[in-house]
């Protein structure tokens, strides 16, 4: 309660006069504050209201938003309102508030209100009191408090808000859907979007605004324009990858969309070969699409694969796991079950299956249960070449680039190998004769059967089986057939082949494999010993030949200058040098080293052919044998005088003289080493002359002894003749006296 209250020198209407002016004040100064506090919050919802339209900001920029609005009316509620409305109004305050509205209280008022609040001593103290007293009280008698206030600032304060008050209510009768906008966006912090008059929607991503894509892959951002609204001319995308790079791209549009005929018109841009996650903002017209979520993740991949093979019984081999490394090559028939494990979880796998002579089939497989990061897939028997695609889909519906193809190859079990030949045998045999076969025969999984299929003059052929070669993956054949006891005679040709068949149980049938077929003539022994003295003799006759051509080498190393080879070649700086290709001296050392190649080479060639006739006459030592005319005598001729001492001049006696050559080579300058080496390389060449005259006497002597038993031949022969027609004239005589 005011001090005046309680005062009783003060006047009635002097205290009626104070209390009215401070409730007239509380009230004037509460309207105005609370009517300037409304019209700041409604101008700033208002203006909240356009900057939210005109720009769109994103959720995080509108909770800001709302948060700094809160603190703003709060601030402009305790600087408009409390601040003004708390303040504390004393009797002096009041008093001097009458005092400058209305001079003529002569500071009577403000004397009394500030006298009567402190005791007064003294007579005349208190004679002047009541003086002033009762002066401010007459003087009060024509004063109002309402004449106090100044009310055009609160007419204004109450008509700006009346003003905007209205604006507010009639923009919400007519956009009521604005303010409601509006209000879910900011104060509900909803992510609804104002109105456009273009519409755009982005294909491929989900309802946050989100899409998954394989690292390193192009993404092509398709974004459709609503026709029944109006299409903007240009649509771009603002984009900032997680390494801060910021960029912007106008996409094309695609084709020209008419409203009556097309729902949406496209427009669309590629990123080429994205390398990491990016935020999109895309725009067009007056539509935006804020914060759409471009996610680059690892594409499923597979990084192990095996394949578990159970393989036919019949191959005897053991089941196996073996790792896929490009294209595996399989048995026939084989069963697969196939195993892989991915880099990811997986949602899905598809697999194209293609095999040779077949349709494409394309199988859905699902994850493991237990490994979502595993498949499998069994073929129960691989009967032809298969070409597996497998297509990935990750739980982010993410899908590898390229199919992982995987061949696997059919193996065909392959026909028994036969690398078999007769040994010893000529194309003309004896019925007598025995018949040496060597090689071997191997089958990837095992023989089943092996046989000779013998054929006698066209007749039906006779099987021959090799019992020790059944079941066997490898044989090696050494044996011998006996040409009696296929009943052969001289006249007739017989036919041989060896023929082996595997345990194939995939194919329809097993493999067959038939050798080379041997033709052989049958003849007498003396048939087959004339044919064997012809080859003797033209044997003899190459021999000769090749004894002149070491004869040749023999005088080309005797008649070698090696005075005439010049101890150092001219140099450039020395007189004649430029005429060194005229000199007599250089000539003959070219000559010289021209010749010792030429006996190089001879001597090699002449080894060779050496060695080649040793072998033919081994080959007729060993068909005389097998064909059971050979003799003790004609086998030592042969053997002994012919064929091994020819082996011995060919691998001994001219590596020695290739290796005298080869150093007169090394040395053709005037010298004794030279000399040396000439002398000792002709001496070579006269020694091996001296080996092969003595092998030709040998020769001679069995020409000599072939004759012999020619000569025989035909005196058993004629005597045979004798004895027929004596028998024939005597049959004859004997008829006559019968007679």
């Amino acid at each position: 309660m005011s001090t005046l209250a309680t005062n009783r020198r003060l006047a009635p209407q002097v205290y009626d006069l104070l209390g009215e002016v401070r409730a007239r004040f509380r009230r004037y100064v509460w309207t105005q504050s609370v009517a300037r506090w409304l019209t700041a919050v409604g101008l700033m919802c208002a203006a909240w209201l356009v900057f939210d339209w005109a720009l769109e900001p994103a959720r995080v920029i509108r909770m800001c938003a709302l948060g700094g609005a809160g603190v703003l009316a709060v601030v402009a509620l305790q600087r408009l309102v409390l601040r003004r409305i708390f303040v504390p109004l004393s009797d002096r305050r009041i008093a001097l508030l009458l005092e400058r509205r209305f001079g003529d209280f002569d500071d009577s008022l403000l004397t009394a209100v500030e006298l009567t609040e402190s005791p007064v001593e003294g007579r005349l103290a208190s004679a002047m009191l009541d003086d002033v007293c009762y002066l401010a009280a007459q003087r009060s008698l024509t004063k109002s408090a309402a004449a106090v206030f100044d009310y055009g600032q609160l007419r204004q304060a109450l008509a700006g808000l009346g003003l905007l008050a209205a604006i507010l209510v009639t923009s919400g009768l007519l956009a009521p859907q604005a303010w409601g906008i509006w209000f879910r966006r900011n104060v509900l912090l909803a992510d609804e979007l104002w109105p456009r008059r273009s519409e755009l929607k982005v294909v491929g991503f989900d309802e946050q605004g989100r899409r998954k894509i394989a690292r390193g892959s192009d993404f092509e951002l398709v974004v459709q324009a609503n026709t029944k609204k109006v299409v903007p001319e240009i649509v771009s995308v603002r984009y900032r990858t997680e390494e801060g790079v910021r960029g912007r791209e106008n996409l094309s549009r695609e084709g020209q969309a008419q409203a009556d005929r097309d729902e949406y018109q496209v427009f669309a841009f590629t990123f080429q070969s994205v390398p990491s996650s990016r935020s999109l903002d895309v725009l067009g017209g007056d539509a935006r699409l804020r914060d759409l979520k471009l996610e680059v993740v690892d594409s499923p991949a597979i990084t192990e694969m095996s394949l578990d093979c159970r393989y036919p019984d019949y191959t005897g081999l053991a089941p196996r796991s073996l790792a896929v490394t490009g294209t595996m090559q399989l048995a026939r028939g084989v069963e697969v079950a196939l195993a892989a494990r991915t880099n990811k979880p997986l949602q899905g796998v598809e697999v194209r299956l293609e095999a040779s002579g077949t349709d494409p089939q394309v199988l859905s497989l699902e994850p493991g249960l237990d490994d979502p990061q595993a498949f499998s897939l069994v073929i129960p028997k691989l009967l032809e070449n298969v070409v597996l695609a497998f297509k990935l889909r990750d739980r982010d519906g993410i899908e590898n680039r390229e199919p992982i193809r995987v061949t696997l190859t059919a193996l065909a079990d392959a026909p028994p190998q036969i690398a078999v030949r007769p040994q010893g045998i000529g194309t003309a045999v004896t019925p007598q004769a025995r018949l040496p076969w060597l090689g071997k025969l191997a089958d990837d999984y095992g023989l089943s059967a092996a046989w000779f299929e013998a054929t006698v003059d066209g007749q039906p052929a006779r099987e021959l089986p090799l019992e020790a070669a059944t079941n066997r993956a490898e044989f090696e054949v050494d044996l011998a057939l006996e040409a009696r006891d296929l009943n052969v005679r001289p006249g007739q040709k017989l036919e041989l082949v060896l023929k082996a068949r595997d345990n194939d149980a995939v194919s329809a049938e097993p493999n067959l494999a038939t050798g080379e077929k041997y033709l052989f003539d049958v003849v007498t022994p003396e048939e087959l010993r004339a044919m064997l003295a012809s080859r003797e003799l033209n044997l003899r006759r190459r021999f000769e030949t090749l004894i002149e051509e070491v004869t040749a080498t023999h005088e080309l190393l005797v008649r070698l200058d090696l005075e005439a080879t010049p101890r150092t070649a001219p140099s450039d700086d020395q007189p004649g040098a430029d005429g060194a290709a005229e000199d007599p001296a250089v000539r003959r050392a070219a000559q010289n080293e021209l010749a010792v190649e030429r006996a190089r080479q001879n001597a090699t060639k002449n080894a060779n052919e050496t060695l080649g006739l040793s072998v033919s006459f081994a080959e007729i030592c060993a068909e005389l044998v097998n064909n059971r005319v050979d003799s003790t005598e004609l086998l030592a001729r042969l053997r002994d005088g012919v064929a091994e001492p020819l082996r011995t001049i060919s691998e001994q006696q001219f590596p020695e003289l290739d290796r005298r050559v080869k150093a007169l080579a090394e040395n053709l300058s005037p010298g004794d080493v030279s000399r040396h080496n000439r002398d000792a390389a002709a001496e070579q060449t006269a020694a091996i002359l001296r080996e092969m005259q003595g092998v030709l006497g040998k020769m001679l002597e069995l020409e000599t002894y072939n004759e012999v038993v020619e000569l025989l031949r035909q005196i058993i022969e004629a005597q045979g003749d004798v004895t027929t027609k004596t028998q024939a004239e005597r049959k004859a005589q004997l008829q006559d006296l019968l007679e």
